[in-house]
């Protein structure tokens, strides 16, 4: 397995790898914006666990972000 990603707070500049509770925030299919899990509201958590538990996410051809249902 490779090298976790650093990233930079884009909220409070913290930067760290974006393993554990950090959150990305995607427009369009780009990350635009990524939090700590500091700088996170209780709603942008509960949002994210519901993401991770019910979507998967993939990297287009274009390097865009989507994402469909996952299947059990």
């Amino acid at each position: 397995m490779g090298k976790a990603p650093t990233y930079t707070c884009t909220r409070c500049n913290t930067t760290g790898t974006h393993r554990g509770d950090w959150n990305g925030i995607f427009r369009d299919g780009l990350l635009v914006e990524v939090c700590c899990p500091g700088c996170q509201t209780l709603e942008e958590n509960a949002e994210a666990v519901v993401k991770e538990a019910t979507l998967e996410y993939r990297r287009g051809r274009f390097g865009e972000w989507t994402t469909r249902p996952k299947v059990s």
